[in-house]
């Protein structure tokens, strides 16, 4: 979404994400796949566009949703933000990973590497700031790779923001 050009159609804006991704495929096509409902659109971090333009992208989405019916739309954004009290949105919680379903997902993401995983597990249990973090999927994953690269998970919060800082700002 932080990428969202309100001055554009949303289908214009999909057209040129297939290109850009080497999917060949026209406008009309992009159209038509919207008009049968053959895709699902994810518009992530709506909480992330500028406020001074949450209307203009509310515009652009309802436009969308109303021009293909069939079509579904995900926007993510964090709670309280505008698009969340629209009467044509339904509303939907992430909820907290417990410990078992972090571990399951360590398992998966590791290729079930059991020993990686166990280490990783009993990490995060010595420290219960960090058990705060493993709470939602995406920094779950983020402390398992940060655990894989470091082969330590960190003790605190800053530390854990330190070194994920560190490998993206180093990892292109």
């Amino acid at each position: 979404m932080k990428y969202l050009e309100t001055d554009k159609t949303l289908l214009e804006q999909l057209s040129k994400w297939f290109i850009r991704h080497n999917l060949k495929i026209s406008e009309k096509g992009v159209e038509r796949l919207l008009r049968y409902g053959y895709v699902k659109i994810f518009l992530d971090g709506f909480d992330e566009i500028h406020p001074s333009k949450h209307d203009e992208a509310l515009i652009t989405i309802k436009d969308l949703s109303r021009a293909f019916p069939k079509a579904t739309i995900i926007v993510t954004s964090r709670p309280e933000t505008i698009i969340t009290t629209e009467p044509f949105i339904s509303n939907y919680t992430v909820l907290d990973l417990e410990m078992e379903h972090i571990k399951q997902l360590y398992l998966n993401i590791s290729g079930n590497n059991k020993e990686k995983t166990k280490e990783a597990m009993e990490q995060i249990e010595k420290y219960p700031s960090i058990q705060q973090i493993a709470r939602t999927p995406i920094l779950a994953i983020l402390l398992f790779m940060t655990y894989r690269t470091w082969s330590k998970i960190p003790d605190s919060l800053s530390d854990f923001y330190k070194k994920n800082i560190y490998n993206s700002s180093h990892s292109s």
